[in-house]
């Protein structure tokens, strides 16, 4: 908390003393949320696909980590050493997403990665729900689920810019990021809620149907688009 408190005072000063100040206040449809277009945003099937997608994302993402540090601990690894364990996972995963995502821009296989990271998310959720008090299939899980998980956090909003119809970007992704913080709110409440009535395992259970449920949804997905945006300013 005090690492977090330190970077956001950092933050406040670059913005007040190092981020420039724009004099010229330019109308931008794609940056902007655009009135009167919510609602054709919102029901627009392709993205409302990737919105139910970031939510379910989010949500899993909570519950499961309301549920792991308890199963962890059974497992004999103490709460204070649990730092080491996300971390490793973690950089190796931020390590190994680099070559699916230069593959599903560079290839144009957006569809097939995408796929392959709710499958893998939906094998992470398997293999914790199955681990009991077992510590290295717990590491397995957790290195499946980041993996699966930093790919996802980079591909959506990549779908959604390139699904958005043109001049609704920003409007996009405003109800994007909406339906992640949606899926941050019931994914807590939802993880504890299910932790406490019954058990951490039937939290990961939870999340494996929630994973095959995206899965089934996503596998509906067409190929996107892969389009330039052209901006062109008329004069007054």
């Amino acid at each position: 908390f005090w690492m977090i408190a330190i970077l956001a005072t950092i933050g406040i000063l670059l913005t007040l003393w190092v981020v420039p100040n724009s004099h010229n206040h330019v109308l931008n449809r794609e940056s902007g949320m655009v009135k009167g277009c919510f609602s054709k945003v919102l029901v627009e099937p392709r993205l409302l696909k990737l919105n139910f997608g970031i939510m379910c994302l989010h949500i899993m993402l909570m519950s499961t980590f309301v549920a792991l540090p308890g199963q962890l601990e059974a497992a004999g690894f103490p709460a204070a050493e649990h730092w080491k364990i996300y971390l490793v996972t973690m950089v190796i995963s931020f390590i190994s997403v680099v070559p699916f995502i230069i593959y599903a821009e560079v290839k144009r296989k957006m569809k097939r990665v995408f796929l392959l990271c709710v499958a893998i998310l939906l094998i992470a959720e398997i293999v914790l729900w199955g681990a009991g008090g077992y510590f290295w299939e717990l590491v397995a899980g957790v290195q499946l689920f980041f993996l699966a998980f930093n790919l996802l956090e980079a591909l959506l909003p990549s779908l959604i810019s390139k699904e958005s119809p043109a001049g609704y970007k920003g409007t996009a992704m405003g109800v994007y990021s909406t339906s992640q913080f949606l899926g941050v709110a019931i994914g807590g409440a939802l993880g504890g809620w299910v932790d406490g009535f019954f058990d951490s395992q039937t939290v990961f259970l939870l999340g494996a149907l929630l994973a095959m449920l995206w899965l089934l949804v996503a596998s509906t997905m067409s190929e996107p688009p892969y389009v330039s945006s052209l901006r062109v300013e008329v004069p007054d």
